[in-house]
């Protein structure tokens, strides 16, 4: 299974179940799940490398150079979709694996393996179901000159004031989206855009649609997202 970002009425786990790496541990031993699993998503010219011969050497590559003490990445292989899904082993690794030291040790064996620059992005998350929610009306107030700057501008404004936000790992943060197009706007200053935002569970979806969510000292309408 890949991450799945879907509405919380058809997400699989509970409002106390464990949203960080791995998923909740009392969940995995009751279904006999020894592992977790974690998504590394490539920007298309990236996956245009992927195949079973790359996979192999990453799997190779990642345990003697990136896994720790007590990590095993026992499975490497790429999805249909061409993401890298690692397979890791115990299921408390993964936590481990989502470490800054773990991360850059991470880009700097797949800047080598893949010859990509420091530069070049790539995201590494679970393989966990997120639900979302769509926050709506925010003005872009300041200045910027791309809709990435616009984007992060908002989403620290967002993750400041409101705890449900700041709960969520920025791992998932950076997945949140315009819905709004912009186009190709060469001033972005003053239009009004809604965005799309991960949160951790249903007890937070809910908590955000009843209380809504703050930017710049305003309350804003929040409703849950639904595919199209």
């Amino acid at each position: 299974m890949e991450t799945q970002f879907d509405t919380p009425f058809t997400q699989s786990q509970g409002a106390n179940s464990n949203p960080t790496c791995g998923g909740d541990n009392k969940l995995k031993e009751l279904f006999g799940l020894d592992f977790s699993r974690i998504i590394v998503e490539f920007q298309p010219d990236l996956k245009a490398k992927a195949n079973r011969d790359v996979a192999e050497r990453l799997w190779q590559g990642l345990n003697n150079e990136v896994a720790t003490t007590g990590m095993t990445i026992s499975g490497a292989q790429f999805t249909f979709s061409k993401n890298l899904l690692l397979t890791i082993t115990p299921p408390v690794a993964a936590r481990r694996f989502m470490e800054p030291d773990v991360q850059d040790r991470l880009r700097a064996y797949l800047m080598k393996a893949l010859e990509i620059t420091q530069t070049t992005p790539f995201w590494v998350y679970p393989d966990e179901t997120w639900p979302r929610v769509v926050i709506h009306r925010l003005r872009i107030d300041n200045d910027v000159s791309c809709r990435e700057a616009a984007l992060d501008a908002i989403i620290l404004e967002l993750s400041s004031f409101n705890p449900v936000v700041q709960a969520v790992p920025m791992y998932m943060l950076s997945r949140a989206q315009f819905l709004t197009s912009l186009g190709k706007k060469s001033v972005l200053k003053g239009t009004n855009v809604s965005v799309c935002v991960p949160v951790r569970s249903l007890e937070d979806t809910k908590k955000l649609v009843k209380e809504g969510a703050f930017f710049k000292g305003r309350r804003h309408r929040v409703s849950v997202y639904r595919a199209k």
